[in-house]
Parts: C-alpha cells; sequence; structure tokens
C-alpha cells in the first residue's frame, strides 16, 4: 500500500483499520500486519493516527474515520450512514484537512513534528512568563501549546475579554479565543503556533501589555475597540438572534 511506503519512518504508529471481519477484511491489509493494526467494526479504511502519550504511555487521543468502504478493489465514499450528518454539499467534509495534516506530517518528519511540537509549548510558555504579571492566570498548572489567561483585572475597569480582542485589532493582531473555555470566566485563550518567531510574540506581547495599561488608564478606548477599522462595533445580540448569512443587493 502506498501510504505505508510514506509513513514506513514514523512507525510504529498504531494504524486503525475499520472493518467488521478484522484488519483481514481490507484490501493489502496484510501489509498493516506489523504496524500494530486494531480492528473495530464499520467500514474498511486505513486511517493514520499519531496519538499524543503520557509519559507512561497512555495514550490520549483519538481520531474520527472518513466514511470510506471497499469495493473491487478500491476505496468508495460511502454516503448512506444513518448515524451521520448526510452528505456535505459541494465538500467532503474535513477530508482536505486530513490531506494538510498528512502533507505536513511528510514535510516535517519524526524529528521535525519532535520540534514543532515542543516549540508550539515553548512559545505559549514564554507568553505566559511575559503576561502573568498583568493578566489573571486562573490555574498555575503547567501550559502546554496554549495559555488561558482571565480578564479579571481589567474587568475591574470595565474593560473584557473581548473589547481586549477588540482592541487587539488596531495593533494588527487577530484576536485570541474570547471566552473559552468556558471553565475560566473572561477567558483569554491565547494559542501561538509552532511557526511564530520570537520577532513576533514579542510584538504581541507588547501590544497585549499596552492594551493592559490602556484598561487601567484610559478603559473607554478599550471598551470602544476597534478604532482603526472601517466598521466598528457591530450589533452581536441582533447578529446571533437575526444573522444575514448572505449578500443580498441593495433595491
Amino acid at each position: 500500500m502506498a501510504c505505508k511506503k510514506f509513513l514506513e519512518p514514523f512507525l510504529p504508529i498504531p494504524v486503525l483499520v475499520r472493518d467488521e471481519n478484522g484488519p483481514k477484511g481490507c484490501p493489502d491489509a496484510e501489509d498493516w500486519e506489523d504496524t500494530n493494526a486494531e480492528p473495530t467494526a464499520d467500514g474498511c479504511p486505513p486511517l493514520f493516527r499519531a496519538p499524543m502519550l503520557k509519559p507512561d504511555g497512555e495514550r490520549v487521543g483519538d481520531t474520527e474515520p472518513l466514511p470510506l468502504h471497499p469495493q473491487g478493489g478500491r476505496l468508495h465514499w460511502e454516503y448512506d450512514r444513518p448515524q451521520s450528518i448526510g452528505r456535505v454539499r459541494a465538500f467532503y467534509g474535513n477530508t482536505g484537512m486530513f490531506i494538510r495534516a498528512l502533507a505536513y506530517i511528510l514535510a516535517n518528519g519524526p524529528d521535525g513534528l519532535r520540534q514543532t511540537t515542543e516549540d508550539a509549548v515553548l512559545n505559549a510558555n514564554y507568553i505566559r512568563k511575559k503576561l502573568e504579571d498583568l493578566y489573571e492566570l486562573p490555574y498555575k498548572t503547567a501550559s502546554m501549546h496554549e495559555v488561558v489567561f482571565s480578564d479579571k483585572r481589567q474587568r475591574a475597569k470595565g474593560p473584557t475579554t473581548g473589547d481586549i480582542a477588540k482592541r487587539l485589532i488596531d495593533y494588527g493582531f487577530h484576536p485570541y479565543t474570547v471566552s473559552f473555555p468556558l471553565i475560566v470566566h473572561g477567558a483569554l485563550m491565547i494559542e501561538p503556533t509552532e511557526s511564530e518567531s520570537r520577532e513576533e510574540l514579542d510584538l504581541f506581547i507588547d501590544a497585549m501589555r499596552a492594551i493592559a495599561r490602556e484598561a487601567a488608564e484610559n478603559p473607554e478606548l478599550v471598551k470602544t475597540a476597534p478604532h482603526s477599522t472601517r466598521v466598528s462595533r457591530l450589533d452581536e445580540v441582533q447578529a446571533a438572534r437575526k444573522p444575514i448569512l448572505r449578500w443580498r443587493p441593495q433595491p
């Protein structure tokens, strides 16, 4: 099987071969006998997964299969899926993401994947260390690829996480994830990826520190942001209750 040849440098990676009769019921399944194949019931695509492992080897991640089934020696898309949401018009679900993920894996290789993972963790902890004196850190446990602050200190003066995110736009940054996870009230979830440079991280940190000062000294400036965009504050309540999902020409 062609996929096995490309993934050989990464083996042993647990490979999930889904078939009612076990791995050998799938075409070329014998190719996977040395890759820790795990038979389950439902279709028959080979599905690769590189799970996160705890230090003791316990698996902490999983993924869902593509709706494929074997027919005539080839894999075909299976549309009759009573337990699914059905066909996604004009698209095949998130297949494109699987292709991008595989391309990323092949481009980086085993050592590169480890390095990019470590870089993402390093970036998140770097931002955490640089901002924890100005933004509330609700949990003191170690950060992995993301760091979650809360707006507790800024909210005391008026600005909330949503206001801070909108103010970031004025500094040229895409806002972080707002109000998530839900277990943190007023959450600011910042996820710097492995591709961000030290220079870019420092610019982001400078912007967040400047906004923290603004929230303390001139909270109205933050509460009315953004100021540099063509459209400023939108009616978010109206947008949620009566969304306009397509453009219509003016009469």
